[in-house]
């Protein structure tokens, strides 16, 4: 059994590993050239606290983990395709488990792989409200802080 110390020391690893710059704005809303805001984050408690505080802003909530231990997933690949026109919308690894964006009303491909596995969604989205995805993989990253969301 891994002890909560050993976890927190892997986390840390796994985010010292990513670059720096994306680190100091791992929970600052960014924007593509397209004009999607989004979100990522969700590895340390600040970073989980703002996804939590901001997240009813954004109309889709997407998290990653391993469906063998429930470990939050941290590098996943994202894609998100407009299945109407076709349309590349955002495209990036995840530095956190949760990837919070505002899409236009539509539909969209989610796709998102980590070590070699490939899930793939097909979501609508509506004027109002919004959609949350959880995306397992197989593969156990070994590492998480905080529990699967219920």
């Amino acid at each position: 059994m891994i002890s909560r110390r050993s976890v927190m020391l892997q986390c840390a690893t796994l985010s010292l590993s990513l670059a720096a710059p994306a680190l100091a704005a791992a929970t600052e809303v960014k924007s593509l050239a397209n004009g999607v805001p989004y979100l990522l984050g969700g590895v340390t408690e600040g970073e989980l606290a703002d996804i939590e505080a901001t997240r009813s802003k954004f109309n889709l909530a997407i998290y990653t983990r391993s469906t063998l231990s429930g470990a939050a997933v941290c590098d996943a690949r994202v894609t998100i395709f407009d299945t109407t026109t076709g349309k590349l919308i955002l495209e990036l690894p995840m530095d956190g488990p949760w990837l919070l964006s505002t899409l236009p009303e539509g539909r969209y491909k989610i796709t998102a792989t980590f070590q070699n596995e490939r899930q793939e969604r097909s979501i609508e989205i509506a004027a109002f409200g919004q959609r949350e995805l959880q995306l397992g993989f197989r593969s156990d990253p070994q590492v998480s802080l905080y529990p699967a969301p219920q």
